[in-house]
């Protein structure tokens, strides 16, 4: 009997942690939301002249990643994880640093 009562206080502890969750933040999608409908606009502004054909350029870039560990290389600059992980826009500082590489680290996100 004891083993179903402690079950039914799991299913009761996932429901309060799911109540209680942090609130997801918005701004990152409203600011996504805001980039894609100014690129719909100018696309409809530029519009297709019938006359002539449209001209496509083709670009290559040359650079080159460093490529290294991040866990590793955050350990060897004595930066410890940052709780909560944050977004941020640019870096100023070790802190942000850390807080941003937690923010992507985890769905393995690219972060330039």
């Amino acid at each position: 009997m004891q083993e179903s009562e402690s079950g039914n206080g799991g299913v009761a502890q996932v429901i309060l942690a799911y109540w209680y969750r942090s609130p997801v933040e918005d701004t990152l999608d409203s600011r996504l939301d805001t980039v894609l409908s100014s690129l719909l606009r100018a696309e409809r502004k530029a519009g297709m002249n019938n006359f002539e054909k449209p001209r496509v350029a083709v670009g290559f870039g040359g650079c080159v990643d460093i490529i290294v560990d991040g866990v590793a290389l955050l350990n060897n600059m004595g930066l410890q994880p940052s709780s909560p992980p944050l977004h941020h826009d640019y870096i100023q500082n070790a802190e942000q640093l850390v807080e941003s590489f937690s923010y992507f680290f985890p769905p393995g996100a690219a972060s330039e």
